[in-house]
């Protein structure tokens, strides 16, 4: 062989080498233990209930998180992490956009901020505000329940969503999470939002800045609850999935993994016409038993269906039209992965595809590690 031919084989073998990038496990992204926003310090552990990561055009990645309230007096409840002036107690929190927007009683700012979704393409965080204040004894109605939408370029809010008093209860409602569809532009997003107090689903469509509530039997409890198991009801997690269309729910009762075609959530009608909801219910499908933890329930821009259950991370992929094939289990740290309650899915061009995660170890002795941890692992090492 010339020696032309040499350079060309060993370019050949080079191409072929460089995708093969090792890729870590797991990346621990933030951690922290008591609330701490630079300022002062108290005992409260700033227990996150939902976070998202905005992954700006410089790779900078932007954490956001909410608190909960429950038992704790906290002066906000939307914050961002700043793990890069961490103090002994972890990541300083930061409330978001300011202080201003939580002043207490104010129905204009952000009463309870429950979940946060970011939508990368249109630079924009949705926030829901669930508007209750929660108490170890009961949790009351302060403020009506809304979207909050946030352009991520100037960090102000540019609308505001109030669900209509007559789509939700100021005695049972419970708005927990908010998670957005694929859709073809800025101005045509949908956004799906549970209510695990009344067991229902309110679909927002911005194009028409109006939204609709879906409910079916199938969605309620099967058996008589807890006084804590009613805090949450049923239907916790859910997720729209790319691929085939489908949104999946999971039902905190029963751990069953249901989907609705995101055409018939969309159709109002179906929902509101008791002579057309028997069609819209028989497009309901039983994905089986599947446990998981809380909300963490994710679809990837592939199509894959994540859940976190017991020490495991756990890939479904729906392309199989009966029920969805297991095809990864991966135990990682046994800890961080014990009291996953979130999970999200994203890309970025130095890890790929990944998913993300938010722990709350609070339940765990003698740990040698803080308490709120915020990991990421490319799904490239779990599928």
């Amino acid at each position: 062989m010339n020696l032309f031919g040499i350079i060309v084989y060993v370019c050949g073998i080079l191409l072929i080498i460089q995708p093969l990038k090792v890729l870590p496990n797991e990346v621990l992204i933030a951690e922290w233990d008591s609330f701490d926003n630079g300022v002062h310090k108290t005992k409260n552990d700033g227990r996150p209930l939902d976070f998202c990561m905005e992954v700006q055009p410089d790779g900078f990645w932007r954490k956001f998180i909410t608190i909960s309230t429950y038992n704790q007096s906290m002066p906000f409840t939307l914050a961002t992490l700043d793990d890069g002036n961490a103090t002994e107690y972890g990541a300083v929190i930061r409330p978001y956009p300011n202080m201003e927007w939580h002043t207490s009683g104010n129905c204009r700012g952000i009463v309870t901020a429950t979940s946060v979704e970011v939508e990368d393409d249109c630079r924009r965080l949705w926030v829901l505000d669930g508007g209750r204040n929660f108490t170890s004894e009961q949790h009351y109605q302060v403020c009506p329940p809304k979207i909050v939408v946030f352009d991520l370029v100037r960090d102000v809010s540019i609308f505001r969503y109030e669900i209509p008093f007559n789509q939700y209860s100021t005695s049972t409602s419970s708005f927990n999470v908010i998670t957005l569809a694929t859709s073809r532009a800025c101005n045509e997003s949908i956004a799906y939002l549970t209510n695990s107090g009344d067991s229902t689903v309110t679909v927002f469509s911005l194009a028409k800045f109006s939204s609709h509530v879906v409910t079916s039997e199938l969605f309620k409890p099967t058996r008589r609850l807890t006084t804590q198991e009613s805090l949450y009801n049923d239907i916790l997690g859910i997720s729209p999935n790319p691929l085939d269309r489908q949104v999946y729910m999971r039902r905190f009762e029963s751990n069953i993994l249901m989907s609705i075609p995101e055409t018939v959530l969309h159709f109002a009608p179906f929902w509101q016409l008791k002579s057309l909801k028997p069609l819209a219910e028989s497009f309901i499908r039983n994905n089986g038993y599947q446990p998981a933890h809380y909300t963490a329930l994710v679809s990837d821009k592939m199509g894959n269906v994540w859940c976190a259950q017991e020490n495991a991370i756990v890939c479904w992929n729906p392309r199989n039209l009966g029920s969805p094939k297991l095809i990864s289990t991966k135990a990682v740290d046994v800890h961080t992965l014990s009291h996953v309650t979130r999970l999200k899915a994203g890309y970025d061009d130095i890890f790929g595809y990944f998913i993300t995660g938010i722990s709350n170890l609070h339940h765990i002795e003698n740990l040698s590690t803080k308490r709120n941890q915020m990991f990421m692992m490319p799904t490239a090492n779990l599928i």
